[in-house]
């Protein structure tokens, strides 16, 4: 009579153990998902911008929208959706700025070189913040303002 009890309780703790914890491991293989295409991204657009031109600027400016797309299909897990899309939209955003940047390259005008590079560290340190509180989400630490 014993056993069937035995056997009713390691289910249940079995359950109880794999409820509680699938979706922190569901939430870990969602943040090392992310990571990948953050880092793919980055190295692609590193790649891109390598030469420092007018024209290597202007080719990494869809990568930029590649990065951001991919990081919204990616996002499955409800914590951390809000937290995706914030980023996404802050990766999104440089394009723009990128693109300006190149246009200022390309003219010669100092002045104008110098506001645009200005706009988009701006638009950088956004994104940056925006990394940081995804990071902060996914690894679990307190976030202190």
């Amino acid at each position: 009579m014993r056993r069937p009890v035995l056997w009713r309780s390691l289910a249940l703790l079995a359950v109880v153990v794999c409820s509680s914890g699938c979706g922190r491991f569901r939430m870990t293989r969602e943040c090392r998902e992310l990571s990948e295409i953050v880092e793919a991204g980055r190295l692609r657009i590193d790649q891109a911008t390598a030469p420092r031109t007018p024209a290597a600027y202007r080719k990494s400016v869809p990568l930029y929208r590649r990065v951001a797309d991919q990081l919204r299909r990616a996002s499955r897990a409800s914590e951390l959706r809000r937290s995706v899309e914030e980023y996404a939209r802050s990766v999104d955003a440089i394009g723009p700025f990128v693109q300006n940047y190149a246009e200022a390259l390309a003219s010669g005008d100092a002045a104008r070189e110098t506001t645009a590079r200005k706009e988009l560290d701006a638009a950088s340190r956004k994104e940056r913040i925006a990394s940081r509180r995804l990071e902060d989400e996914c690894h679990g630490r307190i976030q202190v303002f």
